[in-house]
């Protein structure tokens, strides 16, 4: 989907965050490879920066458990282009906190990638309601709660460790 979102934006960079795959993966043209920056590992201090920096969080799994690169994305108010596959739908309503597409298809993924980025409404509700989202569902407070809640559920109100304590 890059050549025809860096061609549709001659001014657009790429940065790629994480480990894995290079450069020559991509397989772009040495005109679009030049404005891809690859950022290998970014330590979690630092994350909070690089997701400002973005307009757009693009993360086209094609296998994810828990998305919590797009949790994180949420939290910093920063719009998602994801996967309609794993925990993506869980984690956020299609046209509501992000904008989900179908795996492996590059013309939707590059479509809705340019729709997102030539839209600042769009991109400025996607950011307040992931945002929202993001705290009042994947904070640590409400993590907690939640399996707090289970444990009880299971081990009762009083768990039988504690008890025997």
């Amino acid at each position: 989907a890059l050549p025809a979102v860096m061609g549709r934006f001659p001014d657009l960079c790429v940065r790629i965050v994480g480990r894995g795959a290079d450069r020559n993966a991509l397989g772009l043209p040495e005109a679009l490879a030049s404005r891809v920056i690859f950022e290998g590992f970014v330590e979690r201090e630092r994350l909070p920066e690089v997701y400002a920096a973005a307009t757009v969080c693009v993360l086209p799994s094609l296998t994810e458990a828990f998305g919590l690169t797009m949790a994180e994305a949420m939290s910093c108010g920063v719009p998602v282009v994801g996967s309609r596959l794993g925990a993506g739908p869980e984690l956020a309503r299609d046209g509501n906190e992000a904008l989900l597409v179908d795996p492996r298809n590059v013309e939707e993924l590059a479509a809705t990638i340019i729709r997102c980025v030539e839209d600042a409404d769009l991109r400025r509700r996607l950011s307040a309601r992931a945002r929202t989202r993001a705290v009042e569902s994947f904070s640590w407070e409400q993590v907690v709660l939640r399996n707090e809640r289970l444990f009880e559920g299971v081990c009762g109100k009083e768990a039988a460790w504690a008890q025997s304590a």
